[in-house]
């Protein structure tokens, strides 16, 4: 079978990159795709049925098993805030330490507003002088 080639941005690293791409390459190799309906099975939720929710759930109990439930997703809670509160926990706002971190070349990792720590998400959000400022205008809002 032949395996398609993808264009990149930039090429592929050593290490974790290149390991990553030679165990992907090595499961798609394995993979024969044939004529049949397709459907969803999940082997160990009930009725095998695939669930989002049930997914969801499952991920959940295994991260915080013997913690406190972290379940941030919430009706009452704006999709916007949810979101925002998930990026958070899981390190996915893409400040300057977090983009320095996965190699993005970039010129500081001093935070832009005030210049005299590295920007990382705690910083940003809580430590900056600049975020506090903005903190205290929102909550005369």
């Amino acid at each position: 079978m032949e395996i398609a080639v993808w264009p990149r941005r930039r090429s592929i690293r050593d290490g974790a990159e290149r390991e990553e791409e030679s165990r992907m390459i090595e499961i798609i190799s394995a993979l024969r795709l044939n004529l049949c309906n397709d459907s969803w099975i999940l082997p160990a939720a009930p009725n095998e049925s695939f669930s989002t929710t049930w997914i969801r759930d499952r991920i959940e109990t295994l991260r915080c098993a013997g913690q406190i439930s972290l379940n941030i997703w919430q009706k009452e809670v704006p999709k916007k805030v949810n979101i925002l509160m998930w990026r958070i926990i899981n390190k996915r706002i893409p400040v300057r330490e977090e983009l320095s971190k996965m190699g993005i070349d970039i010129p500081s990792t001093l935070c832009p507003f005030c210049e005299n720590e590295v920007e990382s998400i705690s910083h940003l959000l809580f430590e900056c002088n600049w975020s506090g400022w903005l903190w205290t205008r929102m909550g005369l809002w």
